[in-house]
């Protein structure tokens, strides 16, 4: 690794005194997806250009699983298939009920509560903050 970078308020960033070479520039940032990215610097070149530009993601999905009658359910399984079915993010509620999804790509999803007999709703994720949905897991207690 040559050294890392900050982008400055412009988004501009740069690294001096490079030797001709072909490498990988690897991008990140908060709420977008991390992207790799082909540079090369030229013979008499000192600075690579390239531009970076990640693709926007949601932070994710937050919330709590609840019983009909409010009470939080432990333990439940929240699953989260995009319109392809794949399952981008699985999670376990914790002993308040409470999940938390990491970043996700903007879409449709579907949100299933498991592990008693399951529930779906459906949720639309924008580009942006993190999202919250709240769900009632089919509890036989609820």
């Amino acid at each position: 690794m040559i050294g890392a970078r900050r982008t400055d308020d412009a988004g501009r960033y740069a690294f001096a005194d490079m030797t001709p070479a072909s490498d990988t520039l690897p991008v990140s940032a908060p709420s977008c997806w991390p992207a790799a990215l082909a540079v090369s610097v030229a013979s008499g070149a000192s600075t690579p250009t390239a531009g970076a530009a990640g693709q926007p993601a949601a932070s994710g999905l937050e919330g709590i699983a609840l019983t009909s009658g409010g009470v939080p359910v432990a333990d439940a399984r929240v699953t989260l298939p995009d319109g392809d079915r794949a399952t981008p993010a699985s999670t376990t509620t914790g002993p308040d009920g409470r999940y938390a999804s990491g970043i996700l790509a903007a879409g449709g999803y579907t949100v299933i509560a498991s592990g008693y007999p399951p529930t779906a709703s459906t949720l639309r994720v924008e580009p942006g903050g993190r999202h919250s949905r709240d769900v009632q897991p089919g509890h036989p207690q609820a």
